[in-house]
């Protein structure tokens, strides 16, 4: 099903405003939600390429990520803080005993794919393959959280 003539201009202004700041993933994400449409990375390309907009190269960081730029003298940075500002906060759920669902372990999200009632969480979207990516979460606090013995 092809796109209205407003629902073009609508993703058109949504790209242009979001291009820098989003990743390709969530501006299809979000599209998608918007106007129920499908849309391919290389839709979303070729729009930014007609607006103008500046090519995301190999080199392009998603937000939250700050490269520093090399200026060929020594940092007056401490070590720690000469390469890149920590990624977004894993889910907690790498480190849970109910992640890995068992006869005596498992909760509902590892069960079934339902949010856990009462969780803190953040939707996000994880990516897999080439081009692939799926709706998910970053649990920040879980109440059937409990901590794996290593």
């Amino acid at each position: 099903m092809s796109m209205t003539t407003s629902e073009k201009q609508w993703v058109k202004e949504y790209i242009r405003e979001n291009w820098m700041l989003k990743d390709y993933a969530d501006l299809r994400a979000e599209i998608i939600d918007t106007i129920g449409k499908y849309l391919c990375k290389d839709t979303i390309r070729n729009y930014a390429r007609r607006l103008g907009l500046p090519r995301k190269g190999p080199n392009w960081h998603p937000p939250g990520w700050i490269p520093v730029q090399p200026t060929g003298k020594k940092s007056e940075l401490p070590p720690e803080e000469r390469t890149m500002i920590k990624p977004p906060r894993q889910t907690i759920c790498w480190d849970c005993r109910n992640a890995v669902p068992g006869p005596e372990a498992g909760c509902s999200w590892s069960r079934r794919w339902q949010p856990v009632e009462g969780w803190d969480a953040e939707e996000t979207w994880v990516r897999y393959g080439a081009y692939g990516s799926q709706k998910s979460y970053r649990v920040l606090e879980c109440p059937e959280f409990e901590e794996e013995s290593r």
